[in-house]
Formats: structure tokens, C-alpha cells, sequence
């Protein structure tokens, strides 16, 4: 599961919430030079081609 969090008034954000399906992990990813935009799917959709770090498994 992949979350979009801290959404400013923009519905803009650079943090997400995920849960990996594969080993359990529970955390946030900042993103430093990235902004998501909330209301754009392809935004969205290319959140899932991050990887968990504790796994290395795609995230969805």
C-alpha cells in the first residue's frame, strides 16, 4: 500500500506512507528532490516503481 502524506493546500507532497506486501515493513519515504503532485494518477502510478528497503521488492 502506498499513502500520499502531509498534502499541502497545493495538493502537492514530497512524503509517502507504505506497507510492503512482501516483508511487512511499515514506514515513510521523503523525497528530496521530488514533488507529487496528488490529483495526477501518473504521479501516483510511478510511486509504485519504488522499491522497499528493506526488501528491495516493488511497492504497491
Amino acid at each position: 500500500m502506498i499513502k500520499p502524506i502531509n498534502i499541502s493546500p497545493l495538493n502537492t507532497t514530497n512524503k509517502i506512507y507504505f506497507e510492503c506486501s512482501n516483508c511487512g515493513m511499515k514506514d515513510t519515504l521523503t523525497f528530496e528532490n521530488r514533488i507529487i503532485n496528488t490529483d495526477n494518477e501518473v504521479d501516483l502510478k510511478e510511486l509504485q516503481k519504488e522499491m522497499c528497503p528493506k526488501c528491495g521488492r516493488l511497492l504497491d
